[in-house]
Parts: structure tokens; C-alpha cells; sequence
């Protein structure tokens, strides 16, 4: 699904505005060197203008390696939508990996967002994505759960932005 600009990815409909039990309407999952300046605040604020404050947003770098706390995990579980922005050093990242295959296990209702990469090779970890993986393979045991996450993640529907 192509989107032109931020406002096409922000809903207008009600259902997206009532989150039931959850604490946070909207988990936004993005490797912040590529797009927290940006694209990403911006998002943010665009949902909050819609009507949609209980968006997560993770303020802290977590510096490359580092695995994610139990903060995160708890705001993932209590979040009603995650949206992914998959930038092309999304994979670079331990955190985002172990973010998106949480998101997978606890059966989250995920809308990704391609960030000029193509979902072909979020599917396959290739182009941006294959020497991300091949270091991740050396160091780390969960690399075959990211990549399934990885591989689910390229398949669904979502917004596709290009340069």
C-alpha cells in the first residue's frame, strides 16, 4: 500500500481511536539513527493531532548491542497497534529485532511502514538487511526468531514510502 505522505498513515477511523484495556493506542518500533529526527516525530506528533495521545515512543538510544529492557516489552504487551518503521539499518539493531519478534510472539496487531526500503528484501533480509544478519549470526542465538519476524513482517500490508 503506497502513501505519499505522513497524514495518509495517521486513521481516521474511530476503531483506531478506542484501545479498550490497553494503556497505549499505538507502540511506534523505529531504529532512531535512520528516522527519530525525522520521519519519526514526525509521525508522532501527526497521531497525537488526530486525536491519538497514547502513542509509545521510546526517548532513550539504545546503543548498538544493547538488548531491550523490561519497559519496552511491557509497552509493546500493552499497546493495541505496533506500527514498525523499517528504515535500511532497522536490522542493524539488536533492539529492534528483539522489539519486532516480541510483537510476533504476543500476537500484536503490527502496521509496517517501509522507509525507502523495498518489503521484498525485509522478507528475505537481503539487500540492507543480509550484512546485519550475517553479523547477528556470528553472536547471537534468537537470530533464527528475528528472522521469521523479519520474514512475517516484509508480508503484511502496510505503507510503502519512497524516495
Amino acid at each position: 500500500m503506497a502513501a505519499s505522505s505522513i497524514s495518509t498513515l495517521v486513521p481516521s477511523s474511530s476503531s483506531f481511536l478506542s484501545f479498550g484495556s490497553f494503556k497505549y493506542q499505538v507502540f511506534l518500533s523505529f531504529r532512531g539513527v535512520d528516522t527519530r529526527q525525522g520521519f519519526t516525530w514526525n509521525l508522532y506528533n501527526s497521531l497525537k493531532d488526530a486525536g491519538i495521545f497514547k502513542t509509545f515512543i521510546d526517548e532513550e538510544d539504545i546503543e548498538a548491542g544493547q538488548e531491550i529492557d523490561g519497559r519496552l516489552l511491557e509497552a509493546i504487551a500493552n499497546s493495541r497497534y505496533c506500527v514498525v518503521i523499517l528504515s535500511s539499518r532497522y536490522a542493524d539493531s539488536k533492539a529492534c529485532l528483539m522489539e519486532l519478534a516480541a510483537m510476533f510472539r504476543l500476537k500484536k496487531e503490527i502496521i509496517p511502514v517501509f522507509f525507502y526500503v523495498e518489503p521484498s528484501n525485509v522478507s528475505h533480509q537481503s539487500g540492507p538487511f543480509e550484512m546485519a544478519f550475517s553479523t547477528h549470526q556470528k553472536c547471537s542465538r534468537d537470530v533464527d526468531e528475528w528472522r521469521q519476524a523479519m520474514s512475517k513482517v516484509g508480508q503484511l500490508k502496510g505503507f510503502l514510502l519512497n524516495r
